[in-house]
């Protein structure tokens, strides 16, 4: 598959994502990760980032909440908290495989739940994030 952006866009969207995605739980520590995680994925900010709005691929994690907030109107849920690390590694992992694939957001939070992700963070953090991105992919979940 081609990949979903230009290589320029990728460093940048996948810390940014890692970080968005921690730094909303660290902010939030009461609040369900998983399902800021899964709603982030499969909303219209994400989407945009998809198709390479220059806009969106620059800004920092916090802009990019706000935008999420304001423009798909995702409110806090409490729930379980996934650990910061894991929240961030998780966003890098998303946004790799997306650039790498070129498959749409919402298509790889379902087949990587967030859920199944937290499982495989232990066994997956270490590997460069290529290796992991592959070693998942390979598995077929």
């Amino acid at each position: 598959m081609k990949p979903a952006y230009p290589i320029a866009y990728r460093d940048e969207i996948v810390e940014t994502q890692g970080r968005l995605f921690g730094h909303f739980q660290s902010e939030h520590p009461d609040a369900d990760g998983q399902d800021f995680i899964t709603a982030y994925m499969r909303g219209e900010t994400r989407a945009r980032i998809d198709d390479a709005a220059a806009i969106l691929a620059n800004m920092t994690a916090e802009e990019l909440r706000d935008e999420f907030v304001a423009c798909d109107g995702y409110a806090i849920r409490p729930g379980k908290a996934i650990d910061p690390f894991t929240a961030d590694w998780i966003g890098q992992f998303y946004a790799y495989y997306q650039w790498q694939t070129g498959e749409r957001s919402r298509d790889i939070v379902s087949r990587f739940p967030a859920q199944v992700m937290c499982a495989a963070y232990p066994g997956l953090h270490d590997l460069d994030l290529p290796l992991a991105v592959e070693r998942m992919a390979g598995q077929g979940i």
